[in-house]
């Protein structure tokens, strides 16, 4: 399509504030995904792809991993309970999340899904929700804050 009026010329992406690319960049890659312009007629078109996101489906009780930063899972149980238990940091980088690492939690199937910080760790959660995902379908992101700290949002039960 022709290049619309209110099209940006340039979209600016920046990553702790370095910038991505320049104006004439066709693709800025980022973790898990790439951003790419498009050519000729196509000029105006940004293409955003995450298609490096993958989830990771969990029938019961399980720990957060690593490898899944940037990631999902999907809590699949029937019935009963599930608990998403948050590790803490060990001192070893090869296990431990980097600040800001993020992690998509859905319950997919029935069973309640409660979020467990284990022994030393916090998650935080805005005053008047807990650590339960609403019910079926419910979504929530973990986001390390710090060390040993955790940020829990989305689709909580309330207290």
């Amino acid at each position: 399509p022709a290049t619309s009026e209110t099209f940006p010329d340039f979209i600016q992406f920046k990553a702790n504030d370095v910038a991505l690319g320049a104006a004439d960049a066709d693709t800025v890659n980022f973790v898990g995904g790439t951003v790419t312009r498009g050519t000729g007629e196509s000029s105006g078109v940004v293409t955003v792809d995450f298609s490096g996101f993958t989830w990771r489906e969990e029938p019961a009780d399980f720990t957060i991993v690593k490898s899944d930063s940037s990631n999902g899972i999907a809590s699949t149980g029937g019935s009963g309970a599930q608990t998403v238990f948050v590790p803490g940091d060990s001192g070893d980088s090869t296990l431990d999340f980097a600040t800001g690492a993020s992690i998509v939690v859905y319950q997919e199937g029935a069973a309640a899904v409660e979020i467990v910080p284990v022994s030393g760790v916090t998650v935080r959660v805005r005053a008047g929700l807990t650590l339960t995902l609403a019910g079926q379908y419910a979504t929530v992101t973990l986001i390390k804050r710090r060390a040993n700290e955790w940020v829990a949002c989305g689709d909580l039960l309330p207290l």
